[in-house]
């Protein structure tokens, strides 16, 4: 708030509730010595510092987004470890060398028929955008596939940015061609 003694003070006419007024009067004898146009004037900087992203009540309301989306990030971490339990109830999860095999034949979606193959036919695992050059598919949609793929165990990925894909039961290390030379291509 502006306390330079030089300010211009503009008297204004305006009309507000009852309700209002009593509370403009309540809140002035408790803060401001009774004041009512200082309390207005105090009112009136506070809310320029709400609508400016500024002061408690933004706080406030950042603090609530934050909890909620806490509340949110919980809700869906239980329901995926509920999911993981319910289809792998041993250990929850899959080595390379259980994973489940997959062929051209076992998949009923087409796009997933070309990335299963383009995986089948690669020497190394492959990166998205490797794959995206052999099928004519949105990367989205290739990422779903994969995502598809990956929840069911057919493929895994490397670790390392961007991550690299292949087909279950092939290794994905550049150097160990003994699998690869065992035919187990799915």
């Amino acid at each position: 708030m502006d306390t330079n003694p030089e300010t211009t003070f503009v008297r204004r006419k305006f009309t507000i509730t009852e309700e209002l007024d009593a509370e403009l009067k309540q809140m002035a004898d408790n803060n401001y010595q009774g004041n009512v146009s200082l309390c207005l004037r105090q009112s009136i900087s506070d809310h320029r510092e709400t609508l400016n992203g500024n002061g408690d009540l933004t706080i406030r309301h950042l603090i609530e987004s934050v909890a909620h989306i806490e509340d949110q990030i919980d809700d869906l971490t239980e329901s995926v470890n509920s999911f993981k339990q319910q289809t792998h109830p041993s250990d929850g999860s899959l080595s390379e060398a259980e994973g489940t095999g997959v062929s051209l034949e076992d998949a009923a979606d087409p796009a997933a028929k070309q990335v299963i193959s383009v995986l089948q036919k690669a020497n190394t695992p492959l990166r998205v955008a490797d794959i995206i050059e052999y099928v004519e598919m949105q990367p989205i949609d290739v990422r779903q596939i994969l995502g598809y793929l990956i929840d069911h165990g057919h493929v895994f990925t490397t670790s390392g940015s961007p991550p690299r894909y292949y087909l279950a039961k092939i290794s994905p290390s550049l150097n160990d061609n003994k699998n690869r030379h065992r035919g187990e291509y799915l």
